[in-house]
């Protein structure tokens, strides 16, 4: 590897988000963000995410921290400013310090507010305190008598209240109550008489007693219908499962067969006779019974994770002017903003087309099919895995979570 980044110090001011702060000074310059991305050669969408500090939005941290240094270069901010408020931000949105990448600096979480320390006690004058405990006990003497007096009258108040209502509600049922017999006017059985209209409301108000029974027995069935459809309801995933689901180190992912071509060699180049670009020790360095890739960022930074052999993932920022070789029997490759980068196979200049600026390598090319994409998944504690490592512990944990079901 070849990026050589200083560790940062981080200042004990006020540090506003990374996102904020690029958009702010872009703006400031009167650029927009079209222009930005012509000159980083970065996709659009992950500049709109960058800004608006979206990391679950972005890939891992190494490709994060290249993004924001090319950023940075092309609005003139200082590389040791640019770097320690995107470690901050990282700390604060996704709750855990920035993974340390290139000698990336690492925040501690941060402390709760340390604790006041008691003042020390100073001695007092024994007939102070004397006087103290006199005055307290004088004051207990008035006060629990006042307090005693003021339940007793609260009580009393309540209970002539009770007293009183009680009263007041047997005269207004002793007056309600008629006794002896009901007498009619005569006018009014001269009404009975000639028109029987009580007999009439009789009639209707059995037919609104029938048809609320109705309502009632509807409204039962409606409900024991409900109640058929609660065993459905129930089947549905609880919070909890949800919950252990949303914890998951290892969430479940597509992964899709390679069913085209990766890269094409380009023999006649003239990139394969430039000094400048794929320089002659380089070339004095390639081992014919190995596989021999050369990247050099040429136009802008680039981000990379490879994988030789059995060696583990490593993850590596490419500055622009920088270049990495690579040896071995099987290279697996991702990079991010390719279009920046010149790949050399055997020293011969390959193309490898992509719309998004990412690419995924693997030499040689024979090997394709002994793999799938994406070939390093990231887990949820950002560490990359080969995407036949991640299926086996995704299965694992999904294993372990049925198991743990009642």
């Amino acid at each position: 590897m070849t990026t050589d980044t200083s560790q940062n110090n981080h200042s004990s001011g006020s540090v506003v988000h990374i996102g904020d702060h690029l958009k702010s000074k872009r703006e400031e310059m009167k650029l927009s963000i079209e222009k930005v991305s012509q000159k980083t050669k970065i996709n659009l969408n992950i500049l709109r995410a960058l800004e608006a500090n979206n990391f679950s939005a972005l890939p891992s941290p190494a490709y994060i921290k290249g993004f924001v240094l090319s950023y940075a270069r092309v609005i003139s901010l200082p590389p040791e400013d640019v770097i320690t408020k995107l470690e901050y931000s990282y700390l604060t949105i996704v709750g855990k310090p920035f993974p340390n990448l290139n000698h990336t600096k690492q925040f501690d979480a941060p402390k709760p507010a340390e604790e006041i320390p008691a003042a020390p006690k100073v001695k007092e004058d024994p007939s102070k305190i004397l006087d103290q405990d006199k005055k307290a006990q004088e004051r207990q003497r008035v006060i629990v008598p006042a307090v005693v007096f003021v339940g007793v009258c609260v009580v009393f108040i309540g209970l002539y209240q009770l007293v009183t209502k009680t009263i007041d509600s047997e005269k207004d049922s002793v007056a309600e109550k008629k006794y002896g017999p009901t007498f009619v006017p005569s006018s009014e059985l001269v009404d009975l008489n000639t028109n029987p209209k009580p007999e009439v409301k009789v009639e209707e108000e059995e037919k609104k007693e029938v048809t609320e029974e109705k309502k009632v027995e509807e409204e039962k069935v409606v409900e024991a219908k409900k109640e058929e459809v609660k065993p459905q309801e129930a089947e549905k995933p609880k919070p909890q499962e949800a919950e252990i689901s949303a914890r998951r180190n290892f969430p479940p992912k597509d992964f899709r067969k390679i069913t085209v071509k990766l890269f094409a060699v380009m023999a006649d180049a003239p990139e394969n006779t430039d000094e400048k670009i794929l320089p002659s020790g380089i070339k004095d360095s390639i081992n014919k019974g190995l596989e021999n890739v050369y990247v050099t960022a040429v136009e802008g930074s680039t981000w990379m994770s490879y994988k030789v052999d059995q060696a583990p993932i490593e993850s590596v920022i490419l500055e622009k002017g920088k270049g990495l070789f690579l040896q071995g029997k099987e290279i697996l490759m991702f990079l991010g903003n390719v279009k920046v980068t010149r790949i050399f196979y055997q020293n011969k200049l390959i193309d490898a087309p992509t719309k998004t600026g990412f690419k995924s390598l693997i030499f040689p090319e024979s090997q394709n099919s002994a793999h799938i994409l994406p070939l390093f998944p990231k887990a949820s504690d950002d560490i990359l895995y080969t995407a036949e490592e991640y299926q086996r512990r995704m299965k694992i944990e999904e294993e372990e979570l049925k198991a743990k079901k009642p």
